[in-house]
């Protein structure tokens, strides 16, 4: 497995990249903005960044994301910003659809020095620990992506401005930040493919037995090695990614679904429900009965 990470291209006077797709991530199409579209191979199901900050719009399908430290569950409508070098990952149960434009702030501050770079500055900014938005932001976001989408020649760039600006002018209380904290990874360091392939190894695992003997093994590393780069990378120890994954999905599947906590328990992973009641009131600060009641209560 390659590492990948992703540089993207720009033609000519052009600042951003629209690519959507039908049913797989990784089988995306390149919408340009002369209007024709060219077949690509994608990167998102792989733990990827690059320099660019992305806007994703997730329209049909479920999963789990890995957002610089921080692993959650989502499903669609969803809308999440991604910022420059940002690891991220998206893994899907089945069929997805979206769309994403990948926006390059530096090329355009250099070209349009009108553009105020004050602006330009607090989208990175807010942007560095990843966002998502409250539905009444993602819907008016989404309008805009989709017409970014749709318009041809000069008439995109227009409308990217008009989208730097909104994203610039959100309010606090109408976003969350996805990661815990800012993630400036070095992805050339020795020992990043390493624990590119044990992060893989753990979403695709996290519902069986994992061991650090597995992973270690994996990753081709000694034990101390190993635990030191993925702290690097991660911002935490095995064991904790480990138990954040699972309770993640434990959330999600206890608000998406009416199953027994004791079967969800063991869906995401845990062996002992005692145990997982246990770990998941030390997350919450609430048990998952009062968690999926709580929640039930709470506005749309």
């Amino acid at each position: 497995m390659a590492i990948n990470i992703e540089k993207i291209s720009f033609a000519q006077g052009e600042f951003d990249r629209v690519i959507r797709w039908h049913d797989d991530i990784d089988e995306i199409e390149l919408l340009n903005s002369d209007g024709l579209t060219i077949p690509l191979n994608g990167s998102g199901s792989l733990w990827h960044l690059h320099e660019e900050i992305e806007l994703t719009l997730i329209t049909e399908g479920k999963g789990s994301r890995l957002v610089g430290d921080r692993v959650d569950q989502f499903h669609a409508p969803c809308l999440a910003l991604i910022g420059p070098n940002l690891p991220h990952y998206w893994r899907f149960k089945g069929r997805s659809a979206g769309i994403s434009i990948q926006i390059s702030l530096a090329r355009l501050e250099h070209a349009l020095p009108n553009v105020p770079s004050q602006e330009i500055q607090r989208v990175t900014q807010r942007s560095l620990k990843g966002l998502i938005f409250s539905a009444k932001t993602r819907s008016h976001i989404e309008k805009i992506v989709l017409h970014i989408a749709a318009t041809k020649g000069i008439g995109r760039l227009g409308t990217l401005l008009q989208l730097i600006g909104y994203l610039n002018e959100v309010k606090k209380s109408e976003t969350k930040e996805i990661s815990y904290k800012k993630f400036a990874i070095d992805h050339l360091a020795p020992g990043y493919h390493n624990i590119q392939k044990s992060i893989l190894f753990i979403l695709n695992h996290f519902q069986e037995r994992v061991s650090l003997e597995q992973v270690l093994s994996i990753a081709g590393m000694s034990k101390a090695t190993f635990s030191r780069s993925f702290l690097k990378y991660t911002g935490k120890t095995f064991s904790r990614f480990v138990l954040d994954v699972r309770i993640d999905h434990a959330s999600y599947r206890l608000l998406s679904s009416d199953g027994p906590v004791s079967e969800i328990a063991y869906e995401s992973g845990f062996n002992n429900l005692a145990h997982f009641n246990r770990m998941f009131l030390r997350y919450n600060s609430m048990s998952p009965s009062a968690f999926r009641s709580y929640n039930s209560l709470a506005p749309k």
